[in-house]
């Protein structure tokens, strides 16, 4: 019969004890090699390692303020609140003239709703939206668009800017263009005068403030 190999009694005594604890301290120095080596691949502390190197995004670029979409609201009632009071109570009383003239009310409805859209961009909230094709106005039922090719003249002043499409000032352009007021924070207006340069380079703003000033 084959002897096993792991029965000691077919050897010398002792020589298998001493080859076993060979075996053994050869895997224990192999374990502490690959600790090491592994160790010696690591990043030092303090540094980023590989994988997160390799998963850093780069920064986005930076967005021109001129070529985005700007966007603001304008509300009158609440800029200036001391003219709603007088203007309700004006509203009131030609309500009351209407209907104690005509006692029907359609013409009263008819009073009050030539009334309402005569002072709606006072009463109601005026959206404006700048994009790279043109300029949009909402206001209640309202809504206007002028393309930025269809602009001839720009008019500034104290409280915003006139975009028209006449090339020479007409009493029609009180009935034409858009105008667009000026927001209260400081950097949208800013953005909105760089985009106006932009879109609008023909139109010198600084010489339509110094033209508004002079009148």
């Amino acid at each position: 019969m084959f002897g096993c190999p792991c029965d000691d009694s077919s050897r010398t005594p002792g020589t298998g004890r001493r080859r076993l604890g060979e075996g053994l301290c050869g895997c224990a120095s192999g374990i502490v090699g690959l600790t090491l080596n592994l160790r010696s691949h690591q990043a030092p502390e303090g540094l980023p390692s590989r994988a997160a190197m390799t998963q850093t995004t780069p920064a986005p670029m930076p967005e021109d303020p001129a070529r985005s979409v700007l966007q603001w609201r304008v509300h009158l009632a609440r800029r200036r609140p001391a003219a709603l009071v007088p203007l309700l109570l004006v509203l009131t009383a030609a309500l009351v003239l209407a209907h104690a003239v005509f006692r029907h009310p359609l013409p009263v409805a008819l009073t009050a709703l030539v009334l309402l859209s005569a002072v709606a961009e006072y009463l109601l909230p005026v959206v404006y939206r700048l994009t790279p094709s043109g300029v949009t106005r909402r206001n209640g039922l309202s809504y206007t668009v002028l393309e930025w090719e269809r602009v001839r003249r720009v008019q500034m002043d104290d409280d915003g800017v006139k975009l028209s499409p006449l090339g020479t000032a007409s009493p029609l352009e009180a009935f034409r263009g858009v105008y667009l007021r000026f927001p209260e924070e400081e950097s949208l207006r800013a953005r909105l005068e760089e985009a106006l340069r932009v879109y609008c380079p023909a139109a010198d703003l600084g010489k339509a403030e110094e033209t508004d000033a002079a009148r």
